[in-house]
Parts: structure tokens; sequence; C-alpha cells
């Protein structure tokens, strides 16, 4: 479900939006074999995606719909990554104790809105350490 909320000033600094501005706001869970493995929240500036509410994002990637419906190009993303003990309603989505540490990834993600290089998305997501594992590449 896409629900429509006013920018606060943490969402506002990392989407380049005055506090207010309206966003998009949806949250889903990721499942593998009825089992929940991660939790995302989204938010993406109503200005740069009139209309985003009526896409159905549970059979269209948004990705998808960002490139092809609004033909904003995602240049690059900046992600955190720590570990953290999941809020209440989190805990409950993943289906894990409180006490059960997961992984949080903070995201920006850019892309070409008219000529320029904008912030267009960002995101947080909840990962279960009982069911991932990251593994960093490093080349030279």
């Amino acid at each position: 479900c896409t629900d429509k909320i006013p920018a606060d000033e943490k969402l506002g600094r990392r989407l380049h939006v005055p506090q207010g501005e309206p966003l998009f706001m949806f949250g889903r869970v990721t499942y593998a074999d009825a089992e929940p493995l991660n939790y995302t929240m989204t938010y993406l500036p109503e200005k740069i995606f009139p209309g985003l509410d009526c896409y159905d994002l549970e059979k269209r990637s948004l990705y998808d719909i960002i490139e092809k419906e609004y033909q904003v190009r995602i240049t690059k993303a900046r992600r955190t990554i720590e570990a953290v003990l999941p809020y209440s309603q989190i805990a409950g989505y993943l289906g894990i104790e409180e006490s059960q540490p997961v992984i949080l990834f903070h995201c920006i993600t850019y892309g070409m809105v008219q000529g320029k290089e904008i912030p267009i998305e960002t995101f947080h997501c909840y990962y279960r350490t009982d069911q991932y594992r990251f593994y960093i590449d490093q080349v030279n």
C-alpha cells in the first residue's frame, strides 16, 4: 500500500526537498518459502513521481516504473550498513524477537531528472541475520 506523508527534516535532507513536501511512502516484506526475510520502507518525492500511487507495485518493479513511465535513469546509490536491534513493529514484520539483531541498510538512490542528477528515493531495509549472509569482494 502506498501512502503520502509530509517530508520531515531528515527525509527532506536526504531527498533534497523542503520539509512538508509530499512523499510517497510504502513498506514491503520480502518472503522466501513463506518465511519473512526483510522489511523495506521506501520514500519518493511526489513532485518527481506524480501518480506513482496508481501503479501496482506488487505486480511491477518500482525501478521499471521509474525508468519507463517517468523517464528517470537511475545513476547511483549510496548505502550505509549497520547492525541494530529492531523496533517491535519491525520485529513483528520479520517474525523475530526484538532482542534478535538485524542488519539495517540505509540508501539514497540518485537519478537523472530533466538533465540533473538528484536524489530520487531513500529507503531503509532490515534484514534478518539468521536468513542472510552478505559478501563483500574487494578488487584492487
